[in-house]
């Protein structure tokens, strides 16, 4: 088996035994950093609770925060408050 990282797609080739070979190509997902309740420095989440739960997401070199459409987030089922 091959494989060839290209950005943030793999790339994997195999070889079967009678000579016909496979492909798949896989992206690999970004990892997103977030801060629950930001400014503090407990991160505990009532899911229980009807308020309203602040959550920051984080830019980091890898990954630009203003690439989110926040119509597509989900926080446990939440749809974020615009």
């Amino acid at each position: 088996m091959d494989f060839d990282l290209d950005g943030n797609q793999l790339a994997l080739t195999a070889n079967f035994n009678d000579g016909s070979q496979g492909l798949y190509i896989a992206t690999i997902p970004t990892l997103v950093y977030i801060d629950i309740k930001p400014g503090n420095d407990t991160n505990s989440i009532n899911l229980k609770s009807k308020a309203v739960l602040p959550v920051a997401v984080l830019t980091t070199d890898d990954f630009d925060v203003s690439d989110i459409d926040p119509d597509t987030c989900l926080f446990a089922g939440a749809e974020p408050e615009k």
